[in-house]
């Protein structure tokens, strides 16, 4: 199996150097396996955690295989598989997103790529999600409680030279962190201009030029609708993720339709900070048949307005 060489450098343990507590290296192996299984999910999957047990392809990218011991502090020397040997179909489908993984990438190359991003505090990027960025901060509590500083190296990946994990770095992750708006139900309409029709995925082109990665929820909706809207504009509801500038960077979408003159109002509602401003639109206009009852099925009906207001929150 193909392998790359990297060298995990503690400072500051208790124990004596070139040797780690039991406890330690389980608590960072546990949080070092968190952080590169939720990036490279994201970079595969466009979004970084999920319900359920990972898929055996991800396992296998971030069972890392410790191979030395030794002092200079205490130097830990792993290696990590690279995709092209344990996630060879995974990468291969991946043709929408904007980092699209390389076969002689590792787990750690991706964690590392989102991990520089996220402390540069690139709030354009949309290599990191709320998630992947609470993984990050993990590495706080291990410095706190081992009073380590941890240092990244390896002389066969380019992406991870002598990269710093301190309390400097973590407080830009907080800080970051707190800038993501929460994830949200949201409805907007704009065009499907690209689909990835075996895994439910389509980019969407709205009016000011943007686009938006996506997925179908395959529980709720047919794969085949994609193809029957592949390059027409539609209408689109379901769970948004966003970017630290406030913008959409993923949404999982529970319904998809063609899309009608009177949903204009949705290609101006990108970011959804007040829901309800829709609906209140939508009432002052008072079309003849409501957008509403359209895309949720029940309104005007025996609902109240304020229970269609608790929904869109």
């Amino acid at each position: 199996m193909k392998t790359i060489k990297y060298q995990i450098k503690l400072q500051g343990l208790k124990t004596a150097p070139g040797s780690i507590s039991i406890y330690a290296l389980k608590d960072l192996s546990s949080i070092l396996v968190e952080n590169t299984e939720r990036a490279l999910r994201l970079a595969v999957e466009g979004y970084s955690l999920k319900k359920g047990q990972p898929p055996k392809w991800l396992k296998d990218a971030v069972n890392f295989n410790i191979t030395k011991l030794s002092k200079g502090s205490t130097l830990i020397d792993i290696e990590a598989p690279e995709l092209s040997e344990v996630a060879a179909d995974q990468i291969e489908q991946q043709n929408l997103w904007i980092a699209v993984p390389k076969p002689q990438d590792t787990a750690l190359t991706i964690w590392a790529n989102s991990f520089n991003k996220a402390i540069a505090e690139d709030a354009e990027s949309d290599i990191y999600d709320r998630d992947l960025l609470n993984s990050f901060y993990g590495f706080n509590e291990f410095i706190e409680k081992y009073s380590a500083t941890i240092e990244i190296n390896s002389n066969q990946d380019r992406r991870i030279s002598r990269m710093s994990i301190n309390e400097k770095e973590l407080s830009k992750i907080k800080r970051l962190t707190s800038t993501i708006p929460e994830s949200r139900k949201i409805i907007l309409s704009a065009k499907i201009d690209v689909i990835e029709h075996k895994n439910g995925r389509f980019k969407l082109n709205l009016e000011n030029g943007e686009t938006i990665l996506g997925e179908i929820d395959r529980q709720l909706l047919d794969l085949e609708i994609m193809r029957d809207h592949w390059g027409k504009k539609v209408t689109v509801r379901g769970i948004a993720d966003f970017k630290a500038n406030g913008k959409m960077r993923f949404i999982k979408a529970d319904m998809l339709k063609p899309f009608d003159d009177y949903e204009k109002p949705f290609e101006d509602y990108l970011i959804y900070e007040e829901p309800k401003e829709i609906v209140h639109h939508i009432i002052k206009e008072k079309p003849k048949v409501s957008p509403l009852q359209e895309i949720w099925g029940k309104w005007p009906s025996d609902e109240s307005i304020e229970q269609i207001l608790d929904e869109l929150d």
